[in-house]
């Protein structure tokens, strides 16, 4: 048993706040780690969008690096 995983919206929001604070850090496996989860999912919005399998790649890739351009001024009143 890992006494150290939590369950619940409490601790849904704390690993929310421990990867927003990674990333403003500049923490390179916090952006693959938010690449990773939330990637798939742009992906299959952006194809349902774009004409090309590359363009919904370029698509995702745009996103990501505003994003994360601009992850410092987020301010935390939604969820990432």
């Amino acid at each position: 048993v890992d006494r150290h995983a939590t369950t619940g919206p409490a601790s849904a929001a704390a690993a929310e706040a421990d990867l927003l604070a990674r990333l403003r850090a500049g923490d390179d496996e916090a952006y693959e780690q938010r690449v990773r989860e939330v990637g798939p999912r742009l992906l299959a919005v952006a194809r349902r969008i774009t004409r090309t399998e590359a363009d919904a790649e370029d698509a995702v890739q745009d996103a990501f690096v505003s994003a994360f351009g601009a992850i410092a001024d987020f301010d935390g009143r939604s969820t990432l």
